[in-house]
Order: structure tokens, then C-alpha cells, then sequence
């Protein structure tokens, strides 16, 4: 990774550890102080369209009793008796009888000095029967509109200041409407234009300058709203505890981020360094021909050593090299130490071989080749004794990989699919390219005696091999059981640490030094 790409990588951590976590805990914060704060709102409009419905509820009440007295309208009983139900409900300021004419007879005040007529306007008739008129200005009431209810002769007159009085701040904002009628009855001035746009559509929400909830039932809609203002303040609360919690989230995820940054860092800037100091070294697995415990040949692994005497796993180190086009030098490499540390085994012994893993890359242009044969010239060493194996990674442009297989052939390399069955295209490759052999994944191995998701699988590769006449080595041999079904199925070649472990050049070579009968059980 080079020094601008790291700090690019580091700029950007920081940036986005610090906006993340802080524009979370705003948005977080803010959601918070508008959803409790429209809870709130929500309480106080539910609690106006319960104490409407109370209202309402009081004034037919009153009304059904007063009728028991009627009998002799504006007798002093009757009067008497309207003036103890205004006494008795808070929410009823009048009571009155007009007669057939619809005149003022009396009300709980007395007879009228004057017969007034009954309001002109159109009421509203409820469901339960009552005729309503909700903002009627009397004499009674001054300039201040009253609501009117009756049924009959008998009427009522309610104080529409009722219907909003609950408890609330000089912040929060009421309104009562009808849906007939418009509006009923306001407190503190709420925003009338907003309100009759809440009683067409009535919905909780906020807008630029307000929060606002809804309760609606039947005609009547109870609006409770407040300037956002106050939600900012609630905000600014939440944000007060809420951002130091953000601040450490910020300084975790780039305290952790800079650490994988350092050890990505580390290991491709090391990985460069490898490559140059030609750091690498192999380590040979022994490949047994099962039928007759001979060593016939072995698979060359790269090894990453360290200053501490371990190796980094070659899946960690060769991902990047290839993310980082440095596995053709590591490559040519193995190449060159196989060629040192084998061609005089290999010259002496012409049965054997040795097999080399083979990048994507190389698979795809056929780079590697040349570089086998220049190689394999300089040490007299006959290419057939060199085997290619290529991954499915390797093998994704399909075409490319048949010219470059078929180049390899001419050369008189064989080559394998390695690790098969275990990506997604293993019989289109089969069918398409012209390799020589298989090499059974471990996993597949690993299910012998076992009875696995993968357990029914190997016989049909073992089978299939056979049918296209494909020689087949398995891999990760580790049991006598494995060693034992795989003889039965007429497996040709096995590896793994039932035969032995990865073995540095020089204990390779003493490996094949022992006796070919006792080889299959050195290790």
C-alpha cells in the first residue's frame, strides 16, 4: 500500500468516524425530542376529544332530565331545576324553554324581559339526536360565542372554553373543530390556516415552523400544536448527553480503523519488501501413489517465513499479492526455488514431479510458461517433470485458459484443476478445458466415514473423473479410514499429513530417500 493511498485511507477514516457517529447522534437526538414531544402533543388532543365527547355527553344528560319537569314549562320547580343542573355541570352555562313559537319562555335565570326567537342558523343534528349550533353569540355571553344544544323546547348552553381545558403551556396550542362547522373553540392562538389544513387531513407531523398532532372522531378533530422551537430546545438536551457517547464511538472507530490500516498497511508494505529481498521460500507436500505407497512426486508451497520463526498463511499473503500484482515475482520465485532445490532429484529421477500452483493471471496470458522454459532449459530438466495447477479463480476466462493449457501441453506440462468441487463451475470447466486431472478438495476428503451435506458427493466426482478418463489426486488425506475407501474407488494419488506434512527441500529429499514400500507410513 503506498504512502498517499494510506493516507488517503487514514483521512478518510477519520472523516467518516467523526461524521458518522455525530450526524447519527443528531439524527437519533433529534427523532427523539420530535417523537416525545409529538407524544406529548398526541396526549393533549386525545385529551380535548375526551373531554368534547364529556361535554356533550353532561349537556344530553342534562337535557333528559330537564324533560321530567316540563310538564308545566317555567313553572318556579322547572326553573328551579335548571338552575340546579347549571349549578351541577361545569360545562353548562345555560338552560332555557322556548315555546311553540320558538320564543325564550324562561331559562335558569328566569322569564326573559324579552322573548328572543331562536338562533337562524342551521344546526348541525348529531347521531344522538341533538340539534347543535356551535358558535352562537348571545346576551348572555356577551361577545364570547357559546354552544347552543337542544332537543325540543329544552336547550342548552355550553362554554366552549370546556373542551380545551386541560392541563397546558402557553406553548402548546388547541383548537377543537366540526367538521360542518369549522372552527370551534381555540387556545393560544394556534395557527388557523395550519388548522383548517389538519381538519381536511388530519395527521401527525412537523413543518418548518411547527409540530403538531391530530385526534379525530367522528365530525369532531382535536388539534394540539406547538412551535418547533420548543422541540429545539428538547433537542439540544438530548444532544448534550448524546454527543460524548458520539465522540467516543468516533475515537473507537478510528482508534480500530487505524489498526487494521497499520496491519494492512504492514503486510503489503512487507509483502513489497518480500519480494524484493526474495524472502520466500517452499516447502514440498509429498505426493503417494496409493497403490503402491511410492512418493511419485510432490506439491510446491509457498512459504512467507518470519523473523520469529512462523509463516504468514499463504492465504493471507497471496490474496495480496495478486490484489497487488506482486504473485508474478512470487511466482517466478517458487519456480526458481524448485528449480534449485529439486533438479538434481528431478534429473535423477525421472519419475517424478513436481506440482506448481498457478495464479490467475498467469493461468489467463500464459506468462508463466516462458518462464518454466527458460528456467527448465538452463537446469536440464525435462518439463513433463513440472506440473501446472490452477485454481477455478484461475480459470474464470475460459478461453484464455484453454489456449494457455493447450500451450502448456505442447510444452509437454500436465496440468490439474485444483481444489475441485468447490466454486460453482467445476463441470463447465470439465467440459470446456483439457486438463489431465482432478485434485479432490479437502472438504470432499475430510466426509469419508462422516455423514455430511457433502457426504454423497464424492462418489459422483470419484465417478465422474473415471467417465471423462481423468486421473484424480485427493487432497488432506489424514485418516487410515480416508486412505483405505479412497484405495477401494481406485483413487490413483493422495496427499496430506497422513503421508506427511510440508517439508522443507532437504527433508523432501531425504523422504524420498527411504524405502518406496514404507513411505506411505513415514509420518
Amino acid at each position: 500500500m503506498g504512502v498517499a493511498r494510506s493516507r488517503s485511507l487514514v483521512v478518510l477514516l477519520v472523516i467518516a468516524s467523526l461524521c458518522i457517529p455525530i450526524v447519527g447522534v443528531v439524527l437519533i437526538s433529534w427523532n427523539l425530542a420530535l417523537h416525545s414531544y409529538q407524544r406529548q402533543l398526541t396526549y393533549l388532543s386525545e385529551s380535548m376529544l375526551s373531554r368534547t365527547q364529556a361535554t356533550l355527553d353532561e349537556a344530553k344528560a342534562a337535557l333528559d332530565e330537564i324533560k321530567r319537569y316540563a310538564s308545566i314549562p317555567c313553572s318556579e320547580e322547572h326553573i328551579t331545576e335548571m338552575r340546579r343542573l347549571v349549578a351541577n355541570n361545569r360545562s353548562i352555562v345555560g338552560m332555557g324553554y322556548r315555546g311553540e313559537n320558538g320564543l325564550l319562555k324562561c331559562s335558569d335565570y328566569g322569564p326573559p324581559k324579552v322573548a328572543m326567537p331562536r338562533s337562524e342558523a342551521i344546526p348541525y343534528v348529531m347521531d344522538n339526536g341533538l340539534h347543535m349550533i356551535p358558535r352562537l353569540a348571545t346576551q348572555m355571553a356577551g361577545s364570547e360565542p357559546r354552544v347552543l344544544l337542544y332537543v325540543g323546547s329544552n336547550e342548552v348552553l355550553v362554554d366552549p372554553r370546556n373542551l380545551t381545558d386541560i392541563v397546558s403551556t402557553e406553548d402548546e396550542q388547541l383548537a377543537v373543530t366540526l367538521d360542518q362547522a369549522g372552527l370551534v373553540i381555540e387556545k393560544n392562538h394556534p395557527d388557523r390556516e395550519l388548522v383548517r389544513l389538519l381538519q381536511r387531513k388530519p395527521a401527525p407531523g412537523s413543518q418548518d415552523s411547527h409540530v403538531y398532532s391530530v385526534a379525530k372522531e367522528g365530525p369532531w378533530t382535536a388539534i394540539a400544536m406547538s412551535p418547533i422551537r420548543v422541540v429545539h430546545t428538547e433537542f439540544r438536551k438530548l444532544l448534550f448527553v448524546m454527543l460524548p457517547i458520539a465522540l467516543v464511538i468516533s475515537v473507537l472507530f478510528i482508534f480500530l480503523g487505524l489498526g487494521v490500516i497499520r496491519k494492512r498497511a504492514s503486510i503489503e508494505g512487507r509483502l513489497a519488501t518480500a519480494v524484493k529481498e526474495h524472502a520466500f521460500t517452499v516447502h514440498y507436500q509429498p505426493i503417494i501413489d496409493i497403490r503402491t505407497g511410492a512418493c511419485v512426486g510432490a506439491e510446491a508451497l509457498a512459504r512467507w517465513p518470519q523473523p520469529n520463526g512462523e509463516y504468514i498463511a499463504p492465504d493471507i499473503f497471496i490474496p495480496q499479492a495478486e490484489k497487488n500484482a506482486l504473485i508474478f515475482s512470487i511466482t517466478d520465485q517458487v519456480i526458481e526455488t524448485v528449480v534449485r532445490d529439486m533438479a538434481e532429484a528431478l534429473r535423477a529421477e525421472k519419475d517424478l514431479h513436481i506440482s506448481i500452483n498457478v495464479s490467475a493471471a498467469d493461468m489467463s496470458s500464459g506468462r508463466v510458461l516462458s518462464v518454466l522454459r527458460r528456467l527448465l532449459a538452463e537446469a536440464s530438466i525435462p518439463s513433463e517433470q513440472i506440473w501446472l495447477e490452477a485454481t477455478e479463480r484461475g480459470l474464470m476466462d475460459v478461453e484464455s485458459a484453454r489456449q494457455s493449457i493447450q500451450r502448456a501441453h505442447t510444452a509437454g506440462h500436465s496440468v490439474a484443476l485444483d481444489d475441485f468441487g468447490t466454486g460453482y463451475s467445476s463441470l463447465t470447466y470439465l467440459e470446456a478445458l483439457p486438463i489431465d486431472m482432478i485434485k479432490i478438495d479437502r472438504s470432499f476428503v475430510a466426509t469419508i466415514g462422516q455423514v455430511t451435506a457433502k457426504s454423497p458427493v464424492l462418489p459422483h466426482i470419484i465417478d465422474m473423473a473415471k467417465t471423462l478418463n481423468l486421473r484424480c489426486i485427493a487432497e488432506g488425506v489424514e485418516t487410515e479410514v480416508q486412505l483405505e475407501y479412497l484405495t477401494g474407488k481406485g483413487i490413483e494419488f493422495a496427499q496430506g499429513w497422513y503421508f506427511s506434512k510440508p517439508l522443507p527441500a532437504a527433508e523432501f529429499i531425504a523422504f524420498l530417500a527411504q524405502p518406496r514400500a514404507d513411505a506411505r507410513r513415514a509420518y
